[in-house]
Parts: structure tokens; C-alpha cells; sequence
């Protein structure tokens, strides 16, 4: 995160929010098994694919860690590996003009949604706020993340002090949370499958669908 962001970020000085971010995110992802980690061998014991996800961001008014997680998860479902042939111990790493490069094996999306805390209202009820602002975030008195995949299933949820949550209160959450995910996914799908229309039209053969299964 950079002052681009907001004037409250140095360059090259990590703040709690990265290091926030990053644990939730590998967390949600890869301790969630959404991506199926044979798929990125290349010979047993010895060669693997390794993956890095840098997100850049260019304006914060709130709400980073969601969106940390949609961009991240779109990026891997767009991203395609090259193809790779071996044989014995040479290893050969097509470039896309010979072979159709192939998308990575996600098993599921999980997203992260995350809840803002304002205390009790009127009626002794916790005030939820979603997708809050900058502003909004800094008057809070807690805050959770619960990360669903479209399936309703929970992946993790991950509240670090703030107000004290009630047992009905983070279920109402967690209910809430896949029913806002599966607009989400959705969405994501349809940007996947826009994009992909778009390259096809400029008869970019290669960019059609592949493989991710390795030839055994």
C-alpha cells in the first residue's frame, strides 16, 4: 500500500492492515484448499509451479479486505499456466503459440465479507454495517470477517478484539455472508466469461479453455 492509496500510507512502510491482509487472505485461500495444489507439479518431490498475488491499490475508502479477496480470487480463476512436457529429466515449457495454456484447478471461491460493528440500537440489537467507507471504519467499535463460498460453506472467520459479539449475532452474519457471496460469485463468473468472449472474438485461439490435470 502506497499514499496513492491514502494519504495515511508510507512507501515501504507496512502498516497492521497489511499484515492483516495478507493473514486473512492466505487463510481464506490457501488454507481453504480452494486451489488444488497437485495440479502445480511438475515432477514429484522436485519441480512446482509458484504462484504470487500483488495487489496494488489505487484508492481507499473502506473495505479493503473484501476487495483484496474478490481481486485475488479473479485473478487466479483468469490466470492460465503454460503447458509443460517431460521427459526423463528434460523439462519443456511451451510457449502459448504451440500449446493451449491451461487454468489453474480451483476447487471453490471462497470470499471474504466482512462486518462493522457500531454497538446496540434502541432495541438492544448489534448495529451491522456492510462494505463500510473509510469514514465508517474509523468510528467502529469492532469488526469480522467470515469467508463463505457459494456452497453456504464457511471457510474461516476471523475477529480480532473490538465489541464483544453474541453467538446469534455472528450466525445472522455467517447467513448473511453467503447470501451477499452467491451475487458475488456471480458477478466474478460473468466478468470471467465477458472477457473471455472478448478474446475469442480477437481469434486468440490460444486463450480457450485447457486442462489443468497433468498428462500421467
Amino acid at each position: 500500500m502506497g499514499p496513492m492509496a491514502s494519504p495515511s500510507f508510507e512507501v515501504g512502510r507496512p502498516t497492521d492492515l497489511d499484515h492483516t491482509l495478507s493473514r486473512l487472505l492466505e487463510k481464506s485461500i490457501r488454507r481453504s484448499t480452494a486451489l488444488d495444489l497437485e495440479s502445480l507439479c511438475i515432477v514429484t518431490a522436485q519441480r512446482v509451479w509458484s504462484l504470487r498475488a500483488d495487489l496494488h491499490f489505487l484508492s481507499h475508502d473502506g473495505n479493503l479486505i473484501d476487495t483484496a479477496c474478490i481481486a485475488t480470487i479473479t485473478a487466479l480463476a483468469h490466470f492460465r499456466l503454460p503447458v509443460v512436457t517431460v521427459s526423463g529429466e528434460d523439462i519443456t515449457i511451451h510457449p502459448v503459440t504451440e500449446r493451449v495454456p491451461v487454468p489453474l484447478s480451483l476447487l471453490h471461491w471462497p470470499i471474504c465479507v466482512t462486518f462493522s460493528f457500531f454497538g446496540e440500537d434502541d432495541d438492544g440489537e448489534m448495529v451491522c454495517v456492510l462494505d463500510a467507507t473509510a469514514q465508517e471504519e474509523a468510528l467502529r467499535e469492532g469488526d469480522m470477517t467470515v469467508t463463505v463460498n457459494k456452497n453456504g460453506e464457511v471457510c474461516q472467520i476471523s475477529k480480532s478484539g473490538g465489541v464483544a459479539v453474541e453467538a446469534e449475532t455472528l450466525m445472522k452474519c455467517a447467513r448473511k455472508a453467503a447470501e451477499k457471496v452467491k451475487g458475488i460469485d456471480k458477478l466474478i463468473a460473468s466478468a470471467l466469461r465477458g472477457d473471455e468472449v472478448a478474446r475469442n472474438k480477437g481469434n486468440l485461439d490460444w486463450l480457450k479453455e485447457g486442462r489443468s490435470e497433468n498428462e500421467r
